[in-house]
C-alpha cells in the first residue's frame, strides 16, 4: 500500500482517514489471499475424491467378469483401493461410500481452520467433497 505525500494544510484532519482507508485496503488484500488459499484447499480435496472414485473402478470382480460377462464391482477391493489413495492425507476421512454393481459414489471429509472467525463461531469447519464413477458396459 501506498500513501503518497499529501500537500495540504489540513494533514491533521486528513491523515486519519488516509491511514484508515489503507488499512482497510490491506485488510481487504489479506482476507482475499485467505479466500484464495481456502478454494485451493477445497479444490485440493475435491481432485481428491475424483481421484479415489476413479481408483476404484480398478476394483471390477474378475471373477463375474470372466466367467459370467458380468461388470460388478468387487467391495472389498474398492474399499481397499481408496484406502491406499487417501493414505497420508492428514485429516481426510471417508464418510460415505456407496457401492452398486457398476458405480461407486464416495464422500471425503476434511477439517479446515477458518481464516476469519465471527464471534461466536468455531474456529474449525469441515470441509467435503463427494464424487462418482462408473463402470460402462
Amino acid at each position: 500500500i501506498k500513501i503518497a505525500r499529501k500537500h495540504t494544510a489540513f494533514i491533521l484532519r486528513d491523515l486519519p482517514g488516509l491511514v484508515g482507508s489503507a488499512m482497510s485496503q490491506l485488510a481487504a488484500g489479506w482476507l482475499n489471499l485467505d479466500h484464495r488459499v481456502d478454494a485451493y484447499k477445497r479444490q485440493e480435496l475435491n481432485n481428491l475424491a475424483e481421484g479415489a472414485a476413479l481408483r476404484a473402478t480398478d476394483g471390477l470382480d474378475e471373477a463375474a467378469f470372466y466367467q459370467r460377462r458380468q461388470v460388478v464391482l468387487d467391495r472389498s477391493v474398492v474399499r481397499t483401493l481408496i484406502d491406499q489413495h487417501i493414505a497420508g492425507q492428514r485429516g481426510t476421512r471417508l464418510s460415505e461410500l456407496q457401492i452398486d454393481a457398476d458405480r461407486v459414489h464416495l464422500r471425503l471429509e476434511r477439517p479446515m481452520d477458518l481464516p476469519l472467525v465471527p464471534p461466536g463461531w468455531r474456529s474449525r469447519t469441515v470441509v467435503v467433497a463427494e464424487a462418482d464413477a462408473w463402470l460402462r458396459r
